[in-house]
């Protein structure tokens, strides 16, 4: 699998975002259903002029919830669609 290739401003960007909602808010809605029911929470961002789809899930040998930050690109019909093929990876060992 190939790594998504984002500037440095995009990095610091969906880094800082996804601390923002993983550990600074205490309360964060689905954490319950991540880490002991194995779902992925999925959350859409924009980040200039490209749109990043973020999976959310919880890694067992590191013991921590982790981001996987895919493209998504504009198809014919106006929707978005994910492109799974790259990633990037927040909340690993950055």
């Amino acid at each position: 699998m190939k790594d998504l290739e984002l500037t440095e401003f995009e990095k610091g960007y969906l880094t800082a975002w996804f601390h923002s909602i993983i550990y600074m808010t205490n309360d964060y809605e689905g954490v319950d259903d991540i880490v002991y029911n194995g779902e992925t929470d999925w959350h859409g961002l924009a980040v200039k002029d490209k749109i990043y789809d973020i999976a959310i899930s919880y890694d067992e040998e590191k013991d921590r919830l982790i981001g996987i930050v895919y493209r998504c690109y504009e198809t014919d019909s106006g929707e978005y669609s994910t492109d799974t093929s790259v990633r990037w990876y927040i909340g690993g060992d950055e």
